[in-house]
């Protein structure tokens, strides 16, 4: 917000309300942007097999022939604690993660 307000604060046609306005709006389209950017980097990892998910496949625990497999999906933390803090967060994000591939 501070570099929007500097960046708008140089235009002398405008009033302060305006130049606040103004901030506002460059400083919420920098962070769509931004979100944007991470959403594409995630989407990539994602499709390289990489970053925090990967699907493996696993024995059947249901099968007693263990002639089956089935696929999981299984997080990978950077380092040991990482996802401690999300909490429900955490549980929200999975299930969209599931969902969402549940129905692709």
């Amino acid at each position: 917000m501070a570099i929007a307000f500097g960046l708008v604060s140089r235009n002398k046609y405008l009033t302060g309300q305006q130049k606040l306005v103004q901030a506002r709006v460059y400083a919420q389209g920098l962070t769509v942007a931004v979100l944007l950017a991470s959403f594409a980097f995630e989407t990539n990892d994602m499709n390289k097999g990489k970053g925090r998910w990967e699907t493996i496949k696993v024995l059947d625990p249901n099968d007693p022939t263990h002639k089956h497999l089935i696929e999981k999906r299984i997080h990978h933390e950077r380092y040991a604690g990482e996802d401690q803090w999300r909490g429900s967060y955490y549980l929200c994000e999975c299930f969209a993660l599931h969902f969402f591939s549940w129905h692709a």
